[in-house]
């Protein structure tokens, strides 16, 4: 017997299928913080959590594994265009912008080269803002 998928609260608010996309950016020191949010975000909320952090592109990121022992929702860094499904985290690779499209996560290489070169949060959450919203604003 096939077990019926439930609404989320977001969908039950919404009507929504489509997952809503929570922007987060932190700078390298914002982990403590990311590990107390998520240690209190509930296992089913029908939201995706998208993590934008400032990494070197330099090393190799940890930040997955980092954040999974505190977190009830699955882990997942982004290696190439993705479908986002709810109740998910996904977090920015070194070195690489991402961005949205449609229901998926894309990644794009950064403008900058080298050490400095980082990845613009401002430009993930001005990409999830409507243009109709900037116009208005």
């Amino acid at each position: 017997m096939q077990e019926e998928a439930q609404e989320t609260p977001v969908q039950a608010e919404t009507g929504k299928t489509q997952p809503t996309i929570v922007g987060i950016g932190a700078s390298a020191g914002g982990l403590a913080a990311l590990k107390r949010f998520f240690a209190n975000v509930p296992e089913r909320t029908g939201l995706s959590f998208v993590v934008v952090m400032h990494l070197s592109p330099e090393h190799e990121s940890h930040l997955a594994d980092l954040l999974q022992p505190f977190c009830r929702l699955p882990v997942r860094q982004v290696t190439e265009t993705i479908a986002l499904e709810p109740d998910t985290v996904y977090v920015i690779p070194p070195g690489r912008n991402l961005n949205t499209v449609d229901t998926h996560l894309r990644l794009s290489q950064l403008e900058e080269r080298g050490a400095s070169a980082r990845p613009s949060i401002t430009s993930f959450v001005l990409w999830q803002v409507p243009t109709t919203a900037i116009r208005s604003a």
